[in-house]
């Protein structure tokens, strides 16, 4: 099954200031027996700086805001029944005999902590227009760390089984983004604009657990 369980809250005073709040509590029975429920909240605030008094006389400025944003989410990307355990059949032919002989063996462990993954975001942003929407846009700045990764483990052959999925390390991922819009020609029934975009993009991995491949 999946489950959601979410409220939100919205409120804005004066066209100038806008605060909206969520908080979800997400189910899913693929999870542990002891972890199939998670619980992530985000909140944001919005400043319309153009309705303040200080940016009446600013008359190329038609509209700025600022934003700011702050929350998490979950990942459930497991396939179900993955954190049971499970017996697997094979057929094997011992020298001699007529036939095969049924055979059982380790298909998956159980696995009793295993959860959601988690992403934890801050985002900055501004949107502005100006000198009578010739020019208008945004930016955008964030930085994200995802913990509790579901990763798949490998194990020795003596477990009986070749690998486990496991909550392991964290990555970080942080960058710039910029979109800009821009009215060159208005005239009559001509009208030339232009569009602009930008980004630049950091991930990296804090920590993880498991095979080392580099000897490092």
């Amino acid at each position: 099954f999946q489950g959601v369980c979410s409220q939100i809250l919205s409120y804005t005073y004066n066209h100038k200031y806008s605060l909206t709040a969520t908080s979800r509590r997400d189910g899913f029975s693929g999870f542990s027996k002891n972890k199939k429920w998670g619980v992530f909240s985000s909140v944001g605030v919005n400043w319309n700086m153009t309705r303040e008094t200080f940016m009446q006389k600013v008359s190329f400025v038609d509209n700025l805001a600022v934003r700011v944003s702050y929350g998490s989410n979950g990942n459930q990307a497991i396939q179900p029944y993955s954190t049971l355990a499970k017996v697997g059949t094979g057929a094997y032919v011992f020298a001699g005999d007529p036939s095969y002989t049924i055979t059982q063996y380790i298909g998956s462990l159980a696995l009793n902590n295993l959860g959601w993954e988690k992403t934890t975001g801050l985002n900055l942003g501004v949107d502005f227009s100006l000198l009578k929407k010739r020019v208008s846009g945004s930016i955008d700045a964030y930085k994200s760390k995802t913990n509790d990764l579901l990763f798949t483990l490998a194990l020795p052959g003596a477990s009986g089984t070749g690998n486990i999925l496991s909550n392991i390390g964290e990555i970080q991922n942080r960058g710039i983004e910029i979109e800009l819009h821009t009215v060159n020609v208005e005239k009559g029934d001509f009208k030339w604009s232009s569009d602009f975009a930008f980004s630049l993009n950091r991930n990296k991995v804090v920590t993880i657990l498991g095979k080392d491949e580099n000897g490092v």
